[in-house]
């Protein structure tokens, strides 16, 4: 995916109505990164029980916008409720950085807790569309059989 500014756009849709070709050169330079995933863990009343993993890409600089804004608002509102519910299972929050870039954060997260994918009860991620316009609101879940 190219990603270019909307002052750009009238041009562009000038250019696909002539269906033009165009080159894209790109030179990039590869530099070291570390993940700083931001996490929050609401301890369930039965330890025993595999936890449920909720995660969503973290903010990003330079992106701010109503997805964003709402996807934190959601989220933050789960976990509140779920903090009052106090709920069987533990219940673990992460926001992963670096999801552009090799999936940084996810990689770094599951690398402190190799036996999370097969433990967990589910892995709910809420979509990145969520409260934005005239979009359908989907929820992702994986989880282990009933």
């Amino acid at each position: 995916m190219l990603q270019v500014s909307n002052a750009e756009s009238e041009l562009l849709k000038e250019q696909l109505q002539v269906q033009a070709e165009a080159t894209l050169v790109v030179q990039a330079i590869r530099s070291a990164a570390q993940a700083f995933n931001v996490t929050a863990k609401i301890s369930g009343s039965n330890p025993k029980l595999a936890p449920l993993v909720s995660w969503r890409r973290g903010a990003r600089g330079g992106n701010a916008s109503v997805n964003r804004d709402a996807e934190w608002r959601v989220g933050l509102e789960i976990i509140r409720a779920l903090a009052a519910s106090k709920p069987a299972r533990d219940c673990l929050f992460v926001a992963f950085s670096g999801h552009e870039l090799g999936v940084l954060g996810t990689a770094a997260y599951i690398e402190m807790r190799p036996d999370l994918i097969r433990r967990a009860h589910a892995w709910i991620f809420l979509g990145s569309s969520i409260g934005a316009p005239r979009q359908p609101n989907l929820i992702h879940a994986l989880g282990r059989g009933a």
